[in-house]
């Protein structure tokens, strides 16, 4: 009686670590698959990043390119024909605004 019970006991460790073990095996193959795919989408999103950063670096190059040559084609005659006026030293004036986030040492508010 004791064979047979000691027999049905090692029968069902068996069973429960087989199934254990196939458990493990399975939710350890999800995972890998998981982290594989997770793994193939960040890759393929930084290449799609990558693109993209190059194309605004290429756009900005063009708009930088674009104002340097706007800037250097101004001259006093378009000021002109824009209406600004020429003024004296006397006559120039500037807009001033007091500072709101603090005050310098040494300095009042006004």
């Amino acid at each position: 009686m004791k064979v047979q019970v000691k027999k049905l006991q090692i029968e069902l460790f068996s069973q429960r670590t087989f199934y254990i073990l196939g458990a493990g095996i399975v939710i350890l193959a999800i995972a890998y698959i998981y982290f594989v795919n997770n793994i193939v989408w960040n890759v393929a999103s930084r290449q799609n990043a990558e693109k993209k950063l190059a194309a605004m670096t290429t756009s900005i190059a063009t708009l930088e390119s674009s104002y340097m040559k706007q800037t250097s084609s101004i001259n006093i005659n378009q000021a002109y024909a824009l209406g600004f006026q020429k003024t004296s030293v006397g006559q120039t004036t500037f807009v001033h605004r007091a500072a709101t986030l603090g005050v310098l040492p040494g300095r009042k508010i006004q």
